[in-house]
């Protein structure tokens, strides 16, 4: 309203000096003269009114050209926002993925720390197994080491015993052919 008044008052101001510059004539009455400037106003006024009609086709003209602009924004956001949920559920699938892995992964280290420790219990059992034939072995070797030492004594005991009981009877013999000998040829 306030544009509309200072526009009014401009035009006034600015179209009084025309009115009075261009009537010369000084014969005409007071009245003539304010039906013109009624005239002049009532079309500034028309001018101003197809102005104010021009202005609010553009302004409805703006409004909506901003409303299919903030439209066609809100689509994109919401294509943007869309693909972002894809990518989330994405994103939520690959987490699946790779928990499902730490999952599989746990495990099978579980089972290789399990077969790792059973083999290291295999590799010390079989290792306690060959200490204890070692020991066991001269242990039981000791004993029979010392039954034939013992008989090896008793063996070369009685062989010696033998041996001589055998070179006393050979002498014996022999003494016995040697004397009968004598007596052979004797005879003979």
């Amino acid at each position: 309203m306030f544009k509309q008044i200072l526009i009014f008052i401009t035009l006034v101001f600015w179209l009084m000096p025309f009115d009075v510059s261009a009537s010369d004539n000084r014969n005409e009455t007071t009245n003539e003269r304010l039906i013109r400037v009624e005239e002049s106003i009532k079309s500034t006024n028309q001018r101003i009114d197809d102005t104010n009609k021009q202005i609010d086709l553009l302004r409805q003209d703006m409004n909506r050209r901003f409303d299919d602009f903030n439209k066609s924004i809100d689509a994109r956001f919401e294509a943007i926002d869309q693909r972002f949920e894809a990518m989330d559920q994405r994103f939520e699938a690959v987490d699946q993925r790779f928990e499902s892995l730490d999952k599989r992964l746990d495990t099978n280290q579980t089972l290789m720390y399990v077969i790792l420790s059973v083999l290291v219990g295999l590799i010390g059992l079989i290792c306690g197994f060959i200490v204890y034939i070692i020991r066991d072995r001269k242990e039981v070797i000791k004993p029979i080491e010392e039954k034939i030492e013992s008989v090896e004594k008793s063996f070369s005991e009685r062989l010696s015993h033998l041996e001589a009981d055998f070179k006393d009877k050979i002498k014996e013999i022999w003494e016995r052919f040697d004397n009968s000998s004598y007596q052979a040829l004797a005879h003979a």
